[in-house]
């Protein structure tokens, strides 16, 4: 537990649900004192070990209220990524990008091979896609003037699997 707004106490049942108790808490009805009629539970815990990249986690929470039937939250769902590339990947499919560091526009052009069917990703530092692009020519462009300033990385991905990633500043 990081944070809690009453006392509690947590478990973990054997269908591997965590559940927390507020015993006796004794909130107000939220129409007599809407701020005094909330409670919260912040929390974190270590997912399985050796999970493979795309497996699907998904996780909802069930409220009760006295003797009512729960209030199921909306259900949140993480994917698995340890957004790593893998380095013998490295140079399967060459390509250069001009300029860079780049203010607006960044040029790729593909070393060898067909751009036909080349998948452009660009990803923040820490993995996160922002973008998609199909290679639309032999000295493709993309417009990264919207971006904020910082560290990117631009993986291009044919349609045998062959891939190839570097690095890219955008000022």
């Amino acid at each position: 537990m990081i944070a809690r707004s009453h006392s509690c106490y947590a478990e973990i049942n054997q269908d591997r649900e965590l559940r927390f108790f507020f015993d006796n808490i004794m909130l107000p009805d939220s129409s007599a004192n809407l701020e005094g009629s909330n409670g919260f539970i912040t929390f974190t815990f270590d997912q399985v070990v050796d999970l493979p990249n795309g497996t699907l986690i998904e996780n909802h929470a069930d409220i009760f209220f006295d003797f009512n039937d729960p209030i199921r939250t909306n259900t949140t769902r993480h994917t698995i990524d340890d957004g790593l590339i893998n380095v013998s990947d490295i140079e399967s499919l060459p390509f250069s990008i001009s300029p860079n560091p780049v203010d607006d526009v960044v040029y790729i052009k593909l070393n060898k091979g067909d751009m036909a069917n080349t998948l452009v990703n660009l990803f923040t530092i820490t993995g996160q896609k922002i973008l998609d692009s199909q290679m639309l020519s032999d000295n493709h462009q993309l417009n990264v003037g919207h971006l904020d300033e910082g560290i990117y990385l631009i993986r291009l991905t044919d349609d045998q699997g062959r891939s190839s990633s570097k690095k890219l500043v955008i000022r």
